[in-house]
């Protein structure tokens, strides 16, 4: 489990909690897969406010939309062009935020930087948030 937890990450959720930001976990997979993987990561949960788990049926973007509105300052931080268009469309006031690990390897796609902006890492996805909340 642990070794799914990238550098960076469980000081940066620490340093989020400490100022107070409310934090939820959205994961598509299969369920059985991803609830198993949710259990192995126990250096998160205390970090999270809720889980969900996503599979056929809703979206993450569908998500976003039921779960939040637009007079919230929300961030949603994931590595898939794909998810990050979909909150796009389901939830055009979520923050979008791609985090392009360097260990996963990953192509640049033609909304980076113009939709969303990019991270390497946590820290500058801490960054980012910092930034955009100013």
């Amino acid at each position: 489990g642990q070794r799914h937890i990238f550098p960076g990450v469980v000081n940066g959720l620490q340093k989020l909690r400490a100022e107070g930001i409310t934090l939820h976990l959205l994961t598509f997979g299969l369920p059985k897969y991803q609830q198993g993987k949710w259990i192995g990561l126990q250096a998160l949960h205390p970090y999270f406010d809720q889980t969900y788990f996503v599979h056929q049926g809703d979206s993450k973007g569908q998500i976003l939309a039921r779960e939040t509105s637009s007079d919230q300052q929300i961030f949603f931080i994931d590595d898939s062009p794909a998810w990050l268009l979909d909150s796009l469309n389901f939830a055009p006031w979520v923050q979008r935020i791609r985090l392009m690990w360097p260990q996963c390897q990953q192509n640049a796609h033609p909304a980076d930087n113009k939709l969303w902006p990019t991270a390497k890492d946590f820290k500058e996805v801490l960054m980012l948030i910092d930034w955009k909340s100013n």
